[in-house]
């Protein structure tokens, strides 16, 4: 009966083990898809960016030049010289 025991307490400490194990590739798995989409955000960003950059200074594409429009306020702000766009309607 104590040899049981011994497999037993062996056998929960395994398990145990284990569900820890798990918890934490759960948790790396979550940061590291966390990560991925962070960077795929800051890319999406980082492309819209340079499409609106070379559409304001070069007018290319033309289709997107087209679209964009400079905020332009009715007084002076100091925010004038800022280079803002203005929020479609």
């Amino acid at each position: 009966m104590p040899q049981y025991n011994v497999f037993k307490h062996i056998y929960e400490q395994i398990l145990c083990w284990l569900h820890t194990v798990n918890k934490l590739d759960q948790r790396l798995v979550q940061v590291y898809y966390a990560a991925i989409q962070q960077e795929a955000e800051l890319t999406n960003s980082f492309d819209i960016s340079v499409l609106t950059y070379k559409a304001l200074h070069t007018g290319q594409p033309c289709y997107l030049a087209d679209l964009i429009d400079s905020y332009e306020p009715s007084r002076f702000l100091r925010s004038t010289n800022c280079h803002l766009l203005a929020v479609p309607s």
